[in-house]
């Protein structure tokens, strides 16, 4: 298994570069507009070369190296291709998403797509230090990605007992929780994960 991780992590950085001189080429492309053109008056063909890694590795591969980026590598290689933002955004790829550097920063809009981004395929959530976090989201995340094992939502200072129903109803399979620093969640919590969380540890 190291050997294949190690050949990930060499396709991976092949990858980078070739990721940023994608995105040169598709600047320059845009910058000439439709001034060049081939004799015959049809378009030319686009800038970026065909022998780049990118365009070679079968999407599968592809998936793999995405496995191991964060989200924001994730969302720059969205905007390389259009092959690329098929593969960056599949749900496979978000099975683990930590916010916690950006915290009071993340909006609800954002959340919003993120829930509807990962779906099912979403396993651990971290909102360490999110304050702007409610109780609304942590139902919406419950309800489209009730498959999550691992959630931190340390900090989040605005949770309530409303968010109650989110333990009880939807967060079955969840095995991690910390809720450090929530002083509005009440008593009535541990009612809900006693109920609702057989697998917490």
């Amino acid at each position: 298994s190291s050997g294949i991780n190690a050949e990930y992590g060499v396709w991976y950085g092949w990858l980078a570069l070739e990721m940023d001189a994608a995105q040169n080429c598709r600047r320059d492309e845009n910058a000439d507009g439709n001034s060049r053109r081939l004799q015959n008056g049809s378009s030319k063909k686009s800038l970026i070369p065909e022998n780049l890694i990118h365009t070679k590795l079968p999407d599968a591969m592809i998936l793999k190296i995405f496995w191991y980026l964060d989200i924001v590598s994730l969302c720059r290689c969205a905007q390389v291709s259009s092959r690329w933002r098929v593969l960056a955004l599949d749900g496979s790829n978000w099975t683990h998403v930590n916010l916690f550097e950006f915290q009071t920063d993340i909006t609800r809009d954002v959340l919003n797509k993120i829930t509807s981004r990962c779906g099912p395929f979403l396993k651990r959530l971290c909102l360490k230090g999110c304050k702007n976090i409610e109780d609304d989201v942590v139902l919406t995340f419950s309800r489209q990605c009730h498959y999550i094992e691992a959630l931190n939502l340390n900090g989040c200072i605005k949770l309530s007992p409303r968010c109650d129903e989110a333990f009880r109803s939807y967060f079955s399979s969840l095995a991690w929780l910390d809720l450090s620093s929530c002083k509005l969640v009440g008593d009535s919590i541990c009612v809900a994960l006693s109920a609702g969380c057989p697998h917490l540890e």
